[in-house]
């Protein structure tokens, strides 16, 4: 019986977030959802780039998705 994934919400659209993204990718049981980023552009570009449903420019809108099971912050230390 396969279980649902777990969706993933990503605060950050940068170099770490597509490290993690990227090894999401190799991984069963998640699928990345939702990212959340300082511009539509990058949000639309990562989105694009690894299948995403969900763009937001909004962090609270992502968090507050209920199908948003996970949030990885990939954002930089002084911004967590």
């Amino acid at each position: 019986m396969a279980l649902d994934p777990y969706r993933w919400g990503f605060i950050g659209a940068g170099k770490m977030a597509r490290k993690m993204a990227n090894d999401l990718l190799l991984t069963e049981g998640s699928e990345i959802y939702a990212v959340n980023a300082r511009t539509s552009r990058s949000a639309n570009i990562f989105a694009k780039e690894f299948n995403i449903q969900k763009t937001y420019l909004s962090t609270e809108d992502l968090i507050n998705d209920p199908a948003v099971d996970i949030v990885y912050i990939s954002t930089p230390n002084n911004l967590h």
